[in-house]
């Protein structure tokens, strides 16, 4: 499996070369603007191939950009300009829908290319040589220049050019504070193919603001990245930079060039140690993220407040409005794909599911609800079961259970999705159905009363003992020494079979869930017990859908339809009766059972 890096090489360039890479920026920057508003002039253009046709030879011309850079232009710009009318249309459908009322304004001018980072191709418009040398193109011609660089990635890129192997795109950045270019490679590593044997662990991360990443596994481990030293002075970076856009002088705008760089630099640093700490903690496994796209939009932002003296409501302030605003700032898809990008690195792999109620929904009762976060504070509630728990880890736990079901997916189908599919609303009501049966499992030690209530925390002690005599699983319990009150050791091992699996089958009745799935629910025990178990599990499938895996076939005799596996592969098909008709492969299991039983 190959995953791409990015290799930052410095350029130790001489003056005049300096001055050369230089104009030629600053020409490639104003052919892209020329070509942007060529595209905007003849119906906001976003096909690649008719803008090189209509500018190619006014672009060679003017701005003397050699054949290949001349290329570049109309496909950077045509990628912008795509981009744009995908949000356009994804604001028109949700302005339809009632989500928002802004309207995107995006296209309404001609982009402004600002950067003067240039697209460089490999063995076209650069090329790597030996003595960690490279000849990069010019409006004058090519020049071969020394770059020093990571030693892993130095080493890399010499291995790559001994056997002959092309690299990716380049990027000619300037750093303008410091007056220095960079050339930044696109390079490709071998890593491990992923599968799901590989990938045995599972993690969800939630990102937020007043903490960047809060992660959890689904053993209980997790871990809190707190952004109270770093948001605070971003905040402030993004307050001072609206008053520097106020003023609009020139002074103002200089200034606002180094406040944004640093504001950009402080995230992106915070960003990379926070995603560092995430993946060296959890190799091997498979990263839940937060599907973030257009998250924003669906956000239905709070426009009144309860009154101080608690009746009616007033509109929130201006200020608060824009307190807000600035609030939700934060990079968080720079943290993800940062995430994503070193997860590869260490063995391990993120995927996007379903960001819908993470914070809002009970891990141990399903029950979803705004009331479950007072406040919107960092205290979770449940008003169902009253589960109690800070309320970022609740989201990371909610995540690190979707990331279950896409692992669970993955090892039965062979396919992992990266981001849920949102083709249809009947696909995303049926994954979100899914994610409402999903349960965090508690410590199982405690009583039988206490394990038994698990199926439903909020069920009284008479819904409880009313599921166990349902199943009868009540006589067995009251003749134990201290009855619903006996402590449960671990793995059940002061019980028998017989008993927790009536157990079992108790705390399911009482769950009353649509589907159940049983396997081998009679195996191991005695043939007192299983007529027990036998009658207990009548009463749990009465009126339910139910899939019974089993070797005794008395446990399967009464089934509306009897699968017979052989070596994974099916060889019979139907009901009892039909079955035994067939004189096959079950009437021969089904009478070696009889002999064995007589």
């Amino acid at each position: 499996m190959k995953t791409g890096i990015t290799a930052k090489l410095k350029l130790h360039t001489t003056p005049e070369q300096f001055a050369a890479l230089r104009a030629t920026q600053l020409a490639y920057r104003d052919a892209l603007n020329y070509v942007s508003q060529y595209a905007f002039a003849h119906g906001k253009m976003s096909n690649k191939v008719k803008l090189q046709d209509g500018t190619y030879d006014e672009v060679r011309a003017r701005f003397h950009l050699p054949s290949q850079m001349a290329c570049s232009v109309p496909r950077q710009v045509g990628a912008t300009y795509k981009g744009l009318w995908k949000k356009v249309k994804q604001n028109a459908a949700a302005r339809k829908a009632g989500q928002t009322k802004k309207r995107y304004k995006g296209l309404d001018q001609a982009p402004k290319y600002v950067s003067p980072t240039l697209t460089y191709q490999d063995r076209k418009d650069y090329t790597l040589k030996k003595d960690q040398q490279v000849s990069v193109l010019t409006l004058d011609g090519r020049v071969i220049v020394p770059y020093t660089g990571y030693a892993t990635h130095v080493a890399l890129i010499q291995k790559g050019e001994q056997k002959g192997k092309g690299l990716g795109a380049a990027l000619l950045w300037y750093d303008k504070p410091h007056k220095q270019f960079y050339l930044l490679v696109s390079l490709e590593v071998e890593t491990a193919a992923a599968t799901p044997h590989t990938h045995t662990s599972v993690v969800g991360v939630d990102v937020g603001v007043r903490y960047l990443a809060v992660t959890s596994d689904t053993k209980g481990g997790c871990s809190f990245h707190t952004g109270k030293q770093v948001v605070p002075k971003a905040n402030h970076y993004a307050r001072l930079r609206k008053r520097l856009q106020k003023k609009g002088t020139r002074a103002a705008t200089r200034r606002l060039v180094a406040i944004s760089g640093r504001e950009r630099r402080l995230k992106a640093d915070a960003n990379h140690v926070v995603s560092k700490r995430i993946v060296t903690r959890y190799p091997n496994s498979l990263i839940g993220l937060e599907h973030l796209t257009d998250i924003r939009e669906r956000t239905k932002r709070r426009t009144h407040t309860r009154k101080k003296d608690g009746k009616g409501a007033q509109r929130v302030s201006v200020k608060q409005r824009k307190a807000n605003a600035v609030y939700s700032k934060w990079s968080f898809a720079e943290l993800q794909s940062m995430i994503a990008y070193k997860a590869l690195l260490q063995g391990s792999m993120a995927i996007k599911v379903d960001a819908h109620y993470t914070s809002q929904a009970c891990p141990v009762c399903g029950h979803i609800a705004p009331a479950n976060r007072p406040h919107k504070g960092l205290l979770f509630v449940c008003q169902n079961c009253h589960y109690t728990l800070h309320a970022d880890l609740v989201g990371a736990r909610n995540i690190a259970m979707r990331t279950l079901i896409a692992r669970q997916d993955w090892a039965v189908t062979g396919v992992l999705s990266e981001r849920p599919d949102g083709s249809s609303a009947e696909t995303k009501a049926a994954r979100r159905l899914r994610y409402a049966e999903l349960r965090w499992s508690l410590d199982p030690s405690g009583t039988i009363r206490d394990n038994i209530r698990y199926g439903r925390l909020s069920a009284t002690n008479e819904e409880l003992e009313e599921a166990a005599r349902a199943v009868g699983a009540h006589d067995v319990i009251t003749r134990l020494p201290d009855g619903y009150e006996t402590p449960i050791r671990e793995r059940g091992r002061n019980l028998s079979v017989g008993q927790r699996q009536l157990i079992s089958f108790a705390r399911a009745l009482l769950a009353d869930p649509r589907i159940l799935i049983l396997d081998e629910a009679t195996a191991n025990i005695d043939t007192f017990t299983e007529l027990l178990v036998q009658q207990g599990l009548r009463r749990l499938l009465h009126g339910r859908t139910a899939l019974i895996i089993a070797h005794r076939l008395s446990t399967i005799k009464g089934a509306d339809s009897i699968v017979v596996l052989q070596m994974g592969r099916i060889v019979e098909q139907g009901t009892h009766a039909e079955l035994l008709q067939r004189n096959g492969a079950y009437a021969s299991l089904y009478a070696m059972g009889f002999r064995h039983t007589a």
